[in-house]
């Protein structure tokens, strides 16, 4: 594939492996331009592909190096779906080993003492009744201790589903046609048909031997 990327990016647009994405999306604007002006209709297929398999290229690099991804589009009137790109990506995902956001990665934490309940004092009962008020030991009468983080369950870490730089699948943008930007054409309001209102009436006015009805009627 990677040889397929760099020979697609040689022919269209002439810069070999040094291209970014504004650079791409830049010259294929351009040539795709110069096509349709040149009635070259049966090469713009092809021309939309090639530009889209050198930015799943540049996309997944991005991913990769910096785990996210982020297409500058030069277009002016740039496709508000797809942000550019032409396409919808989809990547896979893959868990990952982060600290715990409750103690940091040092399985501990500060919270109250589990032996006074956050009192800092113990009392001790004598079997024959009574007692006696004493210092806890745990704490030393502070009330707080460093007890095992319940989050991490003592560990540190959590486990993270986090995107990886793999692509899942790929979606042709349908609101720019693959393309990346969308061509503003003048919106037409859709002329209203005017409907003939007609009266109501759910009884003929003349009836039988030009006798209204009021009259036939009078008549029974």
């Amino acid at each position: 594939m990677e040889f397929m990327e760099l020979g697609h990016a040689e022919k269209i647009i002439g810069v070999g492996n040094n291209y970014t994405m504004p650079h791409v999306l830049k010259c294929f604007e351009i040539v795709h331009w110069a096509k349709k002006q040149n009635r070259e209709f049966d090469s713009l297929p092809t021309t939309i592909e090639a530009k889209n398999i050198i930015m799943r290229h540049l996309v997944t690099e991005q991913k990769k190096n910096y785990r996210f991804f982020d297409v500058e589009s030069p277009f002016e009137n740039t496709c508000p779906k797809c942000k550019g790109s032409g396409e919808i990506y989809k990547f896979f995902k893959k868990s990952v080993k982060v600290n715990c956001h409750i103690c940091g990665g040092s399985s501990k934490i500060i919270d109250s003492c589990p032996k006074c309940k956050g009192s800092g004092r113990y009392i001790k009962r004598w079997k024959t009744g009574g007692g006696v008020d004493l210092e806890c030991k745990k704490c030393e009468g502070e009330g707080k201790t460093k007890v095992s983080c319940q989050e991490c369950k003592g560990k540190g870490q959590l486990k993270k589903a986090v995107l990886s730089d793999q692509l899942k699948s790929t979606t042709p943008c349908k609101k720019c046609h693959q393309l990346g930007f969308v061509s503003h054409k003048p919106h037409k309001p859709k002329k209203k048909k005017s409907k003939i209102r007609r009266p109501f009436q759910p009884f003929p006015v003349k009836a039988r031997d030009g006798k209204s009805l009021a009259d036939l009627i009078k008549d029974s």
